[in-house]
């Protein structure tokens, strides 16, 4: 049986979705980073020599899977986050990386935690069954019997999520926020209120930027206004 010739468009177009998979497992390792605290564990790591898998883990009762991490901490170099030393083996944060610590103020890590982690790619999944009308609700009312993303956080076995979700929330603050206060005069308005506005962090940009601005106010659900 002949085939057919497989066209130059074609052959060109392969690496595109060769290049999707591989950013999809990258997205994956660096979710495993953040998950797993690997910032918080590499910050004091002197940069001229670097922590090994062995030291990363470091107490011998965690039973981490010493293999396995270190082909993660591999994929994570692609990333930016991490770079080795040495023998290849040794592994310090790079200027990124840092920013993947538990404490950080741009609050990646949770940024991180939020965006590839299991209740938005377990939900992403349904998108097929939501497009052919096939059962209801939203994706993340799908994957947390019915309740939805709201009334998910306002659960009290959720409080972790509500924290990734809110820190999640500041870094959108924190990259859009400078571009709408200077793009919107805000200083002619004397009380300004932030609906949504999670822990303040847009309102307290643009109270600093306009002074003449005395009161800001933020509307948010009770468990989020409470909690921060």
């Amino acid at each position: 049986m002949a085939f057919a010739p497989v066209s130059s468009l074609v052959v060109d177009d392969l690496p595109k979705f060769f290049s999707m998979m591989y950013h999809q497992l990258i997205n994956q390792a660096i979710y495993t980073f953040a998950e797993l605290g690997i910032a918080d564990r590499l910050i004091n790591v002197p940069l001229d020599r670097g922590f090994t898998v062995e030291e990363i883990i470091g107490d011998n009762k965690l039973q981490w899977n010493r293999d396995l991490l270190y082909r993660i901490l591999r994929a994570c170099i692609y990333s930016g986050i991490i770079e080795t030393i040495n023998d290849g083996k040794h592994f310090i944060l790079t200027t990124s990386g840092i920013m993947m610590m538990s404490d950080h103020p741009s609050h990646v890590r949770d940024f991180i935690r939020f965006s590839f982690g299991p209740l938005c790619t377990r939900a992403s999944l349904h998108l097929p069954n939501m497009v052919r009308r096939e059962g209801t609700g939203t994706g993340i009312a799908r994957v947390s019997d019915g309740k939805d993303f709201y009334t998910l956080m306002s659960q009290p076995d959720q409080e972790e999520f509500l924290k990734i979700f809110s820190g999640s929330m500041t870094i959108f603050s924190m990259q859009n926020g400078s571009q709408l206060i200077t793009t919107i005069d805000f200083g002619r308005f004397k009380t300004i209120v932030d609906i949504g506005g999670n822990r303040g962090t847009f309102l307290a940009q643009l109270l600093e930027r306009y002074p003449s601005s005395k009161h800001g106010i933020i509307f948010d659900l009770s468990h989020i206004v409470n909690k921060f």
